[in-house]
């Protein structure tokens, strides 16, 4: 039987440059500077780029990854977090890695994140909107396993998002946009967001990623 956490991890190693979320962590940052006070707990923190610019921007930040690539990030588990205890997380941040847990392993990893927040602080999370998982899957020629190129193992949708963190923390605010767009494009995806342009040009690509902020 495959164990999912290891291939998760083989996965990692073998893609560590896309799974970095350079492209992405200003616009994240940003988008949640609201919401962040010390100290800072990013799940799933990757090569670190998110942890390292909420460090320059004068944060005491920290990350946890089964891969971890930073001296600044540990070893552990969305669904343990063992290194952090109850109450103890200003601020949590876990980009691009619920897509990566299996709705089991997501449901416990949201009463870990809820129990290892302090009252009132906030989450901030992106994920995929609404994959279709089917479109990046392949087979293992050698095994016949069937696999995610990502390591995807569930699609989300806003409907899914409310319902799984909604019983658990209050939801502050989820939007549909494109995250990639926004960091490359700048100012321009700036304002076609602003003026609501994706409601009117119809197109999966403006929609690609879910941004949602919950609060304990």
């Amino acid at each position: 039987m495959i164990d999912p956490t290891k291939e998760q991890m083989k996965i990692m190693q073998c893609h560590s440059q896309r799974f970095s979320g350079d492209l992405i962590a200003p616009v994240v940052i940003r988008m949640a500077r609201r919401y962040i006070k010390s100290p800072v707990l990013d799940v799933g923190a990757g090569s670190g780029a998110l942890v390292n610019r909420l460090g320059k921007l004068g944060y005491l930040a920290f990350g946890v990854d089964i891969c971890p690539q930073n001296k600044r990030i540990t070893r552990d588990t969305a669904q343990d977090l063992r290194s952090w205890e109850d109450n103890e997380v200003g601020t949590l941040f876990c980009t691009d890695v619920i897509e990566h847990l299996r709705r089991r392993d997501l449901s416990v990893a949201i009463n870990t994140f809820y129990r290892k927040m302090r009252k009132g602080a906030f989450g901030i999370f992106t994920t995929i909107n609404n994959e279709r998982l089917s479109d990046k899957r392949i087979v293992c020629p050698q095994c016949t396993h069937e696999f995610h190129t990502s390591g995807h193992n569930q699609s989300l949708s806003p409907e899914d998002i409310e319902g799984l963190f909604g019983p658990v923390f209050r939801i502050v605010t989820m939007k549909t946009l494109n995250l990639g767009l926004l960091a490359s494009l700048g100012l321009p995806a700036k304002l076609f967001y602003a003026l609501k342009m994706q409601n009117i040009f119809k197109n999966e690509l403006f929609v690609k990623n879910l941004f949602f902020v919950v609060q304990k």
